[in-house]
């Protein structure tokens, strides 16, 4: 029989600890993009901090409410959306932690046709009295190309 000693046990606490600080920033990015694809601009303030500055070839915007205002702005004529994310890489640093992902973003117009976006996505994030919440939001696109029926 093996024991496990008190150090073993407070190092796997911190570990555990460390990968659902992972998990949780991660899925920032997720439940943001869940929230353009499915039109749920308002939800958006689950994720992103007051203090959020946003800077995305739709514009730039700083605090919660210009960035709800943006994306309420760019994407309600879109009959549909879809983000692709994928390559997410999440760096710890105490309280305070990077994100970088890669996208595919589908446009489709409702008169037919659309756009596709490939995108990375740097986002920074900190923990607040609330959990994780992005406090800067970046994408840069990398290609761009038509969508046809």
């Amino acid at each position: 029989m093996t024991t496990t000693t008190t150090t073993e046990l407070d190092e796997l606490r911190t570990a555990l600890g460390r990968l659902a600080d992972r998990e949780d920033v991660a899925g920032l990015l997720l439940r943001l993009t869940t929230c353009l694809d499915e039109g749920d601009f308002e939800g958006m303030r689950r994720v992103l901090a007051e203090d959020v500055t946003v800077r995305t070839p739709g514009g730039e915007a700083v605090g919660v409410d210009a960035a709800v205002a943006q994306a309420t702005r760019n994407h309600s004529a879109t009959a549909a959306v879809q983000h692709l994310i994928g390559e997410v890489l999440v760096d710890l640093d105490g309280d305070e932690a990077a994100l970088r992902a890669n996208a595919i973003i589908t446009f489709v117009e409702e008169r037919g046709g659309g756009q596709e976006l490939r995108k990375v996505y740097r986002c920074r994030a900190r923990r607040t009295a609330d959990g994780w919440r992005i406090v800067r939001l970046e994408t840069s696109v990398v290609r761009r190309a038509p969508v046809s029926d």
